[in-house]
């Protein structure tokens, strides 16, 4: 019988509804006829916007066709509950002050010679004129918003986790 152990340390700033919902989603199984609901209801997940699984979303955050195969389900929560915990590489967030002074701040989607198209965290595109960028700049932050769990009662973070906990790769015959 296959199992799966999870050591956990907490940290110092881990809250304590952080540590409930982390604990919650690990040991509850979450309700299969629930599930996708949340996941695809953007407004309460808001995953979508963002972020790709299979035909529907966008593509500006990772890809979470098959997340199930390639991240436990300890890595799921916390990169909900800490978004810039881990970032990818190539989904850095970059902070963007313009030569008006104002400052923007998403994930680099394209980049031309003459232009760069970024998207914030709301999920939406600005395209900007290079002329008129004073500075780009690396964040550690994450594009992906804090709090995105507030959003969402125990039950439906839990849900949501084993939505995405069950995304497994298709392999072929």
């Amino acid at each position: 019988m296959a199992g799966e152990f999870h050591l956990r340390f907490r940290r110092k700033d881990l809250s304590v509804v952080h540590e409930q919902l982390t604990q919650a989603a690990l040991i509850r199984p979450g309700d299969p006829k629930r599930d996708s609901q949340i996941f695809f209801d953007v407004e309460k997940s808001q995953c979508l916007k963002c972020h790709r699984l299979g035909d529907q979303g966008e593509r500006i955050g990772p890809e979470l066709t098959g997340v199930g195969s390639r991240f436990s389900r300890i890595y799921l929560i916390e990169s909900i509950l800490e978004p810039s915990r881990t970032i990818a590489p190539s989904f850095e967030t970059v902070v963007i002050t313009l030569k008006n002074g104002q400052a923007l701040s998403g994930i680099k989607v394209t980049e031309s010679e003459t232009q760069l198209t970024f998207a914030d965290n709301q999920g939406q595109k600005h395209v900007l004129s290079k002329p008129n960028i004073e500075e780009q700049r690396p964040s550690p932050l994450s594009t992906m918003p804090e709090g995105l769990e507030k959003r969402l009662t125990e039950k439906d973070f839990i849900d949501l986790i084993a939505f995405l906990a069950s995304q497994k790769e298709k392999r072929g015959p």
